[in-house]
């Protein structure tokens, strides 16, 4: 049954809308794409990002909400008539089952990555007089995120969504940016309650080839930098503090030898347990991180404040042993065994706050200008 646009435009909005989509849907195959047989479907894309909600380096995966939006043309659909009032006709999910709809999903996504464009409550489609389609939906994605922690926790990462045609090759299906670099919107960067915060979007284009033929993938690749206080008050102060109190050694008298021995290894106990906690807050990796580098260098310095001490000590019990069994120095050699002792001591206060102080001093030097070479 055919219904001309001179009756149409002669009813009532409400009335209009109902008799264009009838009159368009009567010989509509929405199993076939638009264009069929000659060249390929423009979908443009654009996201806007709500917010990220969360984002895990033990998972590595991150979760963004957003509004997904995909627009392309479909000429069966056009109706446009200079009479008309009616420009554009919405439609909910059950209606747009009627509508073909490109097989876009998320080729990353780690729950699902099949599309439920006809299920979904919160989808909404627009259909323009032109033929225009415009597809919105609104959901939650949570996608992996291949994360590198050899800067762990000063590092920066870079989680990507990637979208791409189901089944449709790009001699079918032409995926792009619907507005260029402006095509995704951060609405809300800030995560006031997480270890990570949002920096800037990069857009980009790829197209992969496969046995199949040709497909071509869209990705968001979404920067976001360690929020690194936390860890400063949780690590790096608590252990920088231990290898300074294991430095109290050396105002021991040195034939306290247990005190000594009992501190240099309370304190590197300390470091190592705060170590093994700060490698627990993150994914476990087969290599060295920013943070084991910073530990291990400071239970190298609390050994050798330990060593020293152990030196000093000798020389002070070599003193006691030769005065109680053969007691044949005079009080000028003892004295000067004495001193002896208390100058490796007063030399190891100087040296070793010196040591700590270049181990900072090249170890902030190395990772943060680093991070800030990559411009995230």
């Amino acid at each position: 049954m055919f219904i001309s646009f001179d009756f149409i435009s002669a009813l009532k909005p409400a009335d209009e809308v109902s008799s264009i989509l009838h009159s368009k849907l009567v010989k509509y195959n929405r199993n076939l794409r638009p264009n069929y047989g000659e060249e390929s479907v423009s979908v443009g894309i654009s996201l806007e990002i709500i917010r990220v909600l969360d984002i895990s380096d033990i998972n590595m995966d991150f979760t963004v909400q957003m509004e997904f939006k995909q627009s392309w043309k479909d000429s069966r659909l056009s109706f446009e008539n200079g009479e008309s009032v009616i420009k554009e006709i919405g439609v909910g999910t059950e209606f747009a089952k009627n509508f073909w709809v490109p097989d876009t999903f998320f080729a990353n996504e780690k729950l699902s990555s099949i599309p439920k464009h006809t299920t979904d409550s919160e989808m909404f489609l627009k259909v323009q007089s032109s033929g225009t389609i415009i597809l919105s939906r609104r959901m939650t994605v949570t996608a992996s995120c291949e994360m590198t922690l050899h800067h762990f926790p000063l590092d920066c990462q870079v989680c990507s969504l990637e979208m791409a045609s189901l089944g449709h090759f790009v001699k079918d299906i032409e995926l792009g940016w619907l507005a260029g670099n402006d095509s995704v919107i951060m609405l809300s960067p800030d995560m006031p309650n997480y270890l990570f915060t949002v920096g800037s979007v990069r857009l980009r284009e790829k197209k992969v080839k496969l046995l199949s033929g040709i497909y071509k993938t869209l990705l968001v690749d979404i920067s976001v930098k360690r929020k690194w206080g936390y860890f400063v008050k949780s690590f790096y102060v608590p252990v920088g503090v231990s290898v300074i109190l294991s430095w109290m050694a050396f105002l021991i008298p040195p034939h306290h030898v247990t005190a000594r021995v009992i501190l240099g290894l309370g304190m590197l106990c300390s470091v190592v347990l705060l170590e093994i906690q700060a490698a627990g807050m993150t994914a476990s990796v087969a290599y060295l991180t920013a943070g084991d580098l910073y530990g291990g260098g400071c239970c190298v310095l609390i050994i050798m404040s330990l060593l020293v001490s152990g030196v000093a000590s000798c020389v002070t019990s070599g003193e006691k042993r030769n005065g109680k069994h053969k007691n044949i120095e005079g009080k000028s050699k003892r004295l000067l065994r004495c001193l002896q002792a208390r100058c490796i001591d007063l030399l190891s206060c100087l040296v070793f706050p010196v040591l700590g102080a270049v181990l900072g001093i090249k170890y902030w030097e190395l990772f943060e200008i680093e991070k800030l070479d990559t411009g995230l």
